[in-house]
């Protein structure tokens, strides 16, 4: 089934899980410190806010027993000036307002400021004006949360640097780690490809650094090994089969269907060029004598004889085959025409005229005769070519004389002739 989209690769996977592993991880690390920075800042701020109402309530006692609210406010103005404080206020014991001061700072972070002070200081922070032992007054102080804000800022900012230096270099120990993942499994993977689109069966995965890896590769080395192993053996069946398809068990020769396929090529290839090849059909005149007298283990050491003296005299080019039985043929290729073939015919019977050793002691002698088929004249065909050699063969076995050529006769058997 094919897909839609292109599928990640393994690099692709592991750098989006090492980069959303190292974002999540920096990034909870950071969001914890700044949360536990904020609370630990938020209770120094809420200390140093209780500091400062304490300091304002011992500014303002001299004011208050007075009830001098210039002197009060003139007392409160430096103190809340210089703290993180947004409004301070005096009040006498009945609760009337004797003095105050408010912040009227503006800017573009007012607004969260403001937020973020009201969130983490909801109620304002008091302490008690006291004068001999008694209550003469209030401080009531609201907070001001710019040191808060600031310090959140630097806070992200410090933690987006971390996360960006973090990410960095968990990019480059990830790129490391991943071509020891990476770079192993796609060695294997483009050599399965290698063998599956070329057979190349003597390609090897690479060691790797990781042994599950490393297990992987030999594993799929010996299976390599094994249909290396498997593709010779079919390979050595195979060639073995077509050979005994083609070629003659006794003698090793090409049989019938192989040296008619031989011709037919030869046929083609010289009706292409306008060339000549003749075709030399053997049979021997005493091979039944030989069989009946000697028995087949003395007829196949004849065969076996006369194939080899057979492929002795063949040149680069031709061809020979046992037809079957006593019966032999030679594909003389690329021959200049009738005159040629006859020479040939010729010398390969006086090859045939050494007696020929039997497998128990002592020789035969078995005449032969040969019939020739020259391409084009004779035929165009292989039937034609094959039927006309066997009649001149049997032409000639018949008159015990060699086939004449424009009425001369052609001297191809040295031997005596004998009937069959």
């Amino acid at each position: 089934m094919s897909l839609d989209r292109t599928l990640p690769t393994i690099r692709q996977v592991l750098a989006n899980v090492h980069f959303r592993v190292t974002l999540i991880a920096v990034g909870l690390a950071g969001i914890t410190v700044l949360l536990t920075g904020i609370v630990a800042v938020r209770g120094y701020a809420q200390h140093n806010l209780e500091l400062v109402a304490k300091s304002a309530s011992y500014t303002v006692e001299a004011a208050l027993v007075f009830g001098d609210t210039v002197a009060a406010a003139e007392g409160i103005a430096p103190l809340a000036a210089n703290e993180d404080v947004a409004e301070l206020t005096v009040h006498d014991a009945n609760g009337r307002l004797m003095a105050g001061w408010r912040r009227n700072d503006q800017g573009p972070t007012r607004l969260i400021e403001h937020a973020v002070a009201a969130m983490l200081f909801s109620e304002p922070i008091t302490a008690e004006v006291r004068h001999q032992g008694g209550v003469i007054g209030q401080i009531r102080l609201r907070a001001d949360a710019r040191g808060l804000v600031r310090f959140i800022g630097q806070g992200l900012a410090g933690m987006i640097i971390c996360l960006l230096v973090t990410a960095a270099l968990s990019y480059f120990l990830a790129r490391r780690f991943q071509q020891k993942i990476v770079n192993p499994l796609r060695a294997i993977a483009e050599t399965a490809h290698a063998v599956r689109a070329r057979r190349a069966f003597g390609l090897r995965a690479p060691r790797a650094e990781i042994d599950e890896i490393d297990s992987l590769g030999q594993d799929f080395n010996a299976l390599l090994e094994e249909l290396e192993t498997w593709q010779a053996h079919i390979r050595s069946e195979h060639e073995s089969l077509a050979h005994r398809a083609t070629h003659d068990a006794l003698t090793g020769l090409a049989n019938r269907a192989s040296f008619e396929a031989q011709i037919a090529r030869a046929a083609a290839d010289a009706t292409a060029a306008e060339g000549w090849f003749a075709i030399l059909y053997l049979d021997f005149d005493r091979f039944k004598e030989i069989n009946d007298t000697h028995g087949h283990a003395g007829g196949d050491a004849v065969l076996v004889e006369v194939a080899a003296r057979i492929k002795r005299r063949l040149r680069p080019g031709d061809a020979a085959a046992r037809l079957g039985g006593d019966e032999f043929a030679i594909l003389l290729a690329s021959c200049a025409g009738r005159s040629e073939a006859e020479r040939a015919a010729a010398a390969i019977a006086i090859t045939m005229a050494d007696p020929v050793a039997l497998p128990g002691g002592g020789t035969v002698d078995a005449g032969l005769s040969i019939g020739i088929a020259v391409f084009p004249e004779n035929g165009r065909t292989v039937e034609a070519l094959m039927h006309h050699a066997d009649a001149a063969m049997y032409g000639q076995k018949q008159t015990g004389q060699a086939e004449t050529v424009r009425n001369a006769p052609i001297p191809i058997r040295p031997i005596q002739n004998q009937p069959g």
